[in-house]
């Protein structure tokens, strides 16, 4: 596959709104950019980016007012239009708004469809991203910031963003080839209630405005002939489960058959799709007093068919716990099962972060902006009419990088397990009393292509 030449490409929406923006409450909830077939020509993957502008207004405003998000300043006797605030994640930021996405090709077979795309990220992001990724890079792409403090101010005006698509197919090639039926990628949008946090978080909306897909063609010096389809790359699947109790035992029947790794993250149920929470954070398992807390995590055992698999041990944690110590080895695996540990210099988990008490400064000053990521739970600012504006309301999100996974590649050559003839399943031993907590089960796999110029199938 010989290249002579490259070329820049600039692709619309097939779907375009009427209004230029597309959002999940203005009836645009889909987009859809599309890629015909063409034999001479590739995508190259490294360079494919949505682009465009995301703007928060508020939705019953004649003015469509942006939220003001000035804390700051005194607050009025009465709060109006212009005092309003809402922001968003500020480590998933713009993928936030981003539920489900769909590889396929023109004849909508379908190539690999992630699901809980920005439940994912929540996890990739932080993990693969430095405190001072977050302050430099991540904002030019993700639109990702360290803390909620600058990601308030940055919802003040429309925020313009050039993301990179992280689904397995996309990540697996260098290129996509457009010789078999094109290529479509679609992406369903999240409702603003799954999105968006803050006081008034429930009177404003959020939406795409000037959508576009950029990257680069590569242009070929022969045709590629038509031939049948026989690729393979790893691809992302999602289950979800509720952790209720202490004692908690999970049976996932995964169906897949090469699983290279997999990892979770958890969040209160109370959380999800709600205006007073950040629906993407990760926080640790929680319980509820007068407001939400951390709880720990004792003891983990994963299995295969009842059987402990690939650890031969329990991932222990209660010494740690009796000692007030950080969970080193809970969170060398999760690390782990995302991205190899010993090559991995880019991560947001510090002391900052996990709210270690004894390694960090505790920050006392809400009015300036912290120049660290948010230290452990975050509680939300509160209206005080004819006052300041204090930081003294409910739990509202966390800064915490928490999860537990697996990794089955452990030498990183692409080795693999099988779990098509027997379950996944995993027992957490815990201090959870009265809170549901959600579990998001991230695996990679790896998925066969096979098929010809009519119909392919995605094997796992």
């Amino acid at each position: 596959m010989n290249v002579v030449q490259s070329q820049n490409f600039k692709l619309f929406p097939i779907n375009k709104s009427q209004s230029g923006s597309y959002s999940f409450s203005n009836n645009s909830p889909v987009i859809t950019f599309s890629f015909n077939e063409n034999n001479q020509r590739v995508i190259q993957t490294s360079t494919m980016k949505l682009c465009g502008r995301v703007r928060i207004f508020l939705k019953n405003d004649t003015n469509k007012r942006l939220p003001a998000n000035r804390f700051d300043l005194a607050c009025s006797t009465s709060q109006g239009n212009n005092e309003k605030v809402a922001y968003i994640d500020p480590r998933v930021s713009i993928n936030s708004m981003l539920s489900v996405v769909n590889c396929a090709n023109m004849k909508n077979n379908l190539l690999e469809q992630v699901r809980n795309y920005n439940r994912n990220l929540s996890s990739l992001i932080p993990v693969m991203s430095s405190y001072k990724d977050l302050n430099s890079k991540n904002q030019h792409s993700y639109a990702s910031y360290p803390n909620l403090d600058c990601i308030s101010r940055v919802c003040q005006s429309d925020i313009p963003f050039c993301l990179p698509i992280r689904t397995g197919f996309i990540d697996s090639s260098p290129n996509i080839l457009l010789n078999n039926n094109g290529f479509q990628l679609e992406l369903n949008l999240d409702s603003n209630n799954m999105v968006l946090l803050g006081l008034n978080s429930s009177d404003f909306e959020i939406e795409f405005r000037d959508l576009y897909l950029t990257g680069r063609y590569l242009v070929l010096e022969q045709p590629l002939p038509s031939a049948p389809v026989n690729d393979e790359y790893s691809s992302f699947h999602n289950n979800m489960v509720v952790l209720n109790s202490g004692n908690d035992h999970t049976n996932i029947n995964l169906q897949l058959k090469e699983v290279n790794t997999i990892y979770h993250n958890t969040i209160p149920s109370a959380w999800l799709n709600s205006f007073s929470h950040n629906s993407l954070a990760t926080p640790s398992l929680m319980n509820y007093d007068t407001d939400y807390e951390r709880t720990e995590i004792n003891k983990i055992d994963f299995n295969r068919g009842a059987v402990r698999y690939p650890l031969q041990f329990s991932v222990d944690e209660s010494k740690a716990n009796r000692a007030g110590a950080f969970q080193a080895l809970r969170s060398r695996y999760f690390l782990n099962a995302i991205y190899p540990y010993a090559q991995n210099k880019h991560c947001s988990i510090s002391p900052d972060s996990e709210d270690v008490h004894r390694m960090v400064e505790r920050r006392t000053d809400f009015k300036k902006t912290p120049q660290s990521l948010d230290q452990g739970i975050v509680k939300a600012w509160v209206f005080d009419a004819g006052n300041d504006w204090n930081r003294t309301g409910n739990v509202e999100s966390s800064g915490e990088v928490f999860g537990y996974g697996i990794s089955l590649d452990n030498l990183f050559v692409q080795a693999s397990s099988d779990y098509s003839n027997a379950s996944y399943n995993f027992s957490v031993d815990s201090d959870v009393d009265n809170v549901p907590n959600n579990q998001f089960i991230f695996s990679r796999a790896i998925t066969q292509l096979l098929g010809d110029a009519n119909n392919v199938v995605a094997m796992n």
